[in-house]
């Protein structure tokens, strides 16, 4: 071939090339090997992108991760075993811009994240992107890696000014102290001082024993009947540390003699009742601190009534009957509060309402000519309200 054909022809050959756009990125045959810094001079106007990773990283991103920023140079790739952030710093600011590299690292390390840092032309300006990965590293995980590499490339080739500044990349990639070991404090002794004795809690358990006065409404004739009574009450089973209880108790109370006046004949009624049953207490708030409680009764006994008949109000000539005794069964409720006093609950005072239910009716009548005329008629149901005073008898637990 002549000199002159072959001008010619390389010419030709150039301008075809020229008209193609820009050279393609090396294959892997032109990988350029690891460095520590890329500071060997690109050629003008190139895009080194550099995929910490493993060979199959490399080809996998080379085949899928295409940008499309046209650059007139060419974008050459290559692998790096290991990588340190701060090495982008290192990248020297070449005098002609226009014949720097633009660099990419694509940090492959963590599967979940990528990590990648661009550096322009002219080595002052600079951007860290993150990317999300699936830990598969599949077509979703490349496709948002292209996206990303692409229009980061796009911003620090068209604006120099693009990214942050050099100080504030160093800040950003500045190795972050380790966090220092918590000092560990000496052991501290503890003294726990050693009580003679425990003092007992409230509401210990134990017989006790009592005095109380009762009063309640009786009938119409005889609106209130009343009296003191002795009461004992035994532990039956109890809650440890002084919490719930239930108990057995009995009582007995005279009530004082009342009369019942009527037009011909009159009665004064003088009873004994005794009463037993349950009991049950409940400590409020704290069972060791507190020195109240609910207390609840309820059992069944009898009401002896001495009756004593009288002359009546308006005639007085009736003939009366001796004196005579009659009982009646009576069941009885009560529900109230106690409070405790002295060591432990040494001393309980307690106030409760209560009511006497008479299964049975009974009434006092008298008899004029064969009429029956009812002197006094108890109320089948007597409430009535009692308070007590007990005192533990021993040592309770």
């Amino acid at each position: 071939m002549t000199p002159l054909a072959a001008a010619i022809g390389a010419a030709a050959l150039q301008l075809w090339f020229a008209a193609s756009g820009p050279a393609p990125a090396t294959t892997a045959g032109d990988t350029v090997p690891s460095s520590t810094n890329g500071n060997a001079r690109a050629a003008p106007g190139a895009i080194e992108i550099a995929v910490v990773g493993t060979e199959a990283d490399l080809a996998r991103v080379r085949a899928l991760v295409r940008p499309r920023v046209g650059t007139g140079g060419v974008i050459r790739w290559r692998r790096l075993e290991s990588f340190r952030p701060p090495q982008i710093l290192d990248t020297a600011t070449d005098a002609d811009p226009r014949a720097a590299a633009t660099r990419c690292w694509i940090d492959l390390g963590n599967p979940r994240r990528a990590h990648l840092y661009f550096v322009g032309r002219s080595g002052a300006r600079f951007l860290i992107r993150d990317v999300d990965l699936s830990g598969k590293f599949d077509e979703l995980d490349l496709t948002s890696l292209a996206e990303v590499i692409d229009l980061s490339l796009a911003a620090v080739l068209e604006n120099d000014r693009a990214g942050i500044s050099r100080d504030e990349a160093e800040r950003l990639l500045a190795p972050k102290p380790e966090p220092s070991a918590p000092a560990i404090a000496p052991p501290v002794a503890v003294v726990t001082p050693v009580l003679a004795a425990e003092v007992p809690p409230p509401w210990s358990l134990g017989v006790r024993a009592g005095v109380f006065y009762a009063a309640e409404a009786f009938a119409a004739a005889l609106p209130l009947v009343s009296g003191p009574g002795v009461v004992v009450t035994a532990p039956v089973v109890g809650g440890a540390g002084g919490g719930r209880q239930l108990g057995a108790w009995a009582s007995g109370q005279y009530q004082i003699p009342s009369d019942a006046s009527g037009d011909l004949a009159s009665v004064r009624l003088a009873t004994i009742a005794t009463r037993a049953g349950l009991s049950g207490l409940w400590p409020l708030g704290a069972r060791r601190s507190s020195r109240f409680a609910i207390d609840a009764r309820a059992g069944a006994g009898t009401d002896t009534i001495h009756l004593t008949p009288q002359p009546g109000t308006r005639d007085g000539s009736a003939a009366l009957t001796p004196a005579r005794w009659s009982t009646s069964l009576a069941l009885t409720a009560a529900a109230g509060a106690a409070a405790a006093f002295g060591d432990g609950d040494r001393i309980r005072l307690g106030a409760r309402i209560y009511a006497d239910l008479l299964p049975i009716a009974t009434h006092y009548d008298v008899a004029v000519d064969g009429q029956a005329t009812t002197v006094v008629a108890p109320r089948r149901v007597r409430p009535g309200l009692v308070i007590d005073l007990t005192v533990a008898l021993g040592a309770g637990r």
